[in-house]
């Protein structure tokens, strides 16, 4: 095991966040190997995740079960994902092996939106918010009850190429945001296409993907692979500190840039703002991009951030806290961690705030020169 993030980047840290550091062969070999570190160090976490996840107990593992309604349709995902992404599935196999759950199990939890689409169910729970501008990404990662201290920070080197990764335990890195060895920053958000597609891959498969990313052109290559459901990305070009907001429903997506020298802020939520593709819209996500067009466009980070931190609105906040679930906020939802990729010509640096982002506590910075 190495020093957290030594390789890649120079770190200080003002409080304790669960982190993950580990090198290994760019193999089966050494991505089992992964898989099986991650799943013995975080057993509590991930049985405890899918044991609180109403989700996975109510919908999925009933309809995934031998003779379930939906048994033959998980073999047929599996067969689809281990033959395309041998490498991730050997880490879930991994996983499975380190934290004994099932490796089908384990899958389905990597599925569980596209799952949950398939069987033509409902997930209602909306996730995260961006503000995108010149030079800067900002996001809320937002999540279920059941995933709260159940995230940290992962450093992984496979044979010398290196990712930074906040990952949700027992699922693929990263679910939220991350940068990848060809120095690409992303965050990630929820959208909902309204039909799913057999013939695609899981999201969570796509942006584990993006963390191979050599560089710009390859990302973006990278997110172009036909999707069961659709996913909103973030990018950020750490050379030339060019920003791009990408959506991406099945085998389309459409690519919104913020160039360096120009451009205008972009908010983004849960639902498509920029591809033409039916779409479930929930309340929750209209209501913070409503409430962020009511607000002054931001011209610094610290504005983005005024606007990731409100809770005007108390059935449906930007930001969730105890705060606001003491004042009415409907969603079930809590922010984990707020995060900011900045670009300059020294170099991009992330930072990880604590608690709302509006009072500026920084528990996190790492600058990637």
């Amino acid at each position: 095991m190495r020093a957290f993030l030594t390789t890649l980047a120079t770190l200080s840290v003002a409080a304790a966040l669960p982190n993950f550091a580990g090198s290994y062969n760019d193999d089966l070999a050494g991505h089992r190997q992964f898989g099986i570190e991650v799943g013995t160090h975080f057993k509590k976490e991930i049985h405890e995740r899918i044991a609180q996840n109403e989700v996975m107990q109510k919908i999925i593992l009933p309809y995934i079960a031998e003779g379930g309604a939906s048994y033959h349709l998980m073999k047929q995902l599996e067969d689809s994902h281990k033959s395309r992404y041998p490498l991730f599935y050997a880490e879930i196999e991994g996983m499975s092996q380190g934290c004994n759950i099932s490796t089908e199990e384990l899958f389905a939890m990597n599925l569980k939106q596209e799952v949950v689409m398939l069987m033509n169910e409902t997930d209602s729970n909306e996730q995260c918010s961006d503000y995108s501008m010149i030079h800067t990404i900002c996001h809320n990662e937002d999540s279920e009850k059941s995933d709260v201290g159940k995230t940290g920070f992962f450093n992984i080197t496979f044979s010398g190429k290196n990712f930074m990764a906040y990952t949700y335990f027992g699922d693929l890195p990263s679910g939220a945001f991350g940068f990848t060895p060809g120095n690409v920053a992303f965050t990630l958000n929820r959208v909902s296409p309204a039909t799913g597609s057999k013939t695609g891959y899981g999201r969570g498969f796509i942006s584990r993907d993006l963390l191979t990313a050599k560089s710009w052109d390859d990302a973006m290559s990278i997110l172009r692979t036909p999707m069961i459901g659709g996913h909103n990305y973030q990018l950020l070009n750490m050379k030339n500190g060019d920003v791009a907001v990408v959506e991406v429903g099945h085998d389309r997506g459409t690519v919104h840039d913020i160039p360096s020298n120009s451009g205008t802020p972009f908010f983004h939520a849960n639902h498509y703002l920029l591809l033409d593709i039916p779409q479930v819209i929930d309340t929750d996500s209209l209501a913070r991009v409503n409430r962020a067009k009511q607000m002054p466009v931001p011209k610094t980070i610290p504005e983005a951030l005024s606007v990731l931190g409100d809770q005007f609105n108390k059935s449906y906040p930007i930001f969730h806290d105890t705060v606001s679930h003491s004042s009415g906020d409907a969603t079930g939802l809590w922010t984990l961690q707020t995060v900011t990729f900045e670009w300059s010509t020294k170099g991009t640096t992330m930072t990880v705030y604590e608690g709302n982002p509006k009072l500026n506590k920084v528990i996190m910075t790492i600058s990637a020169n």
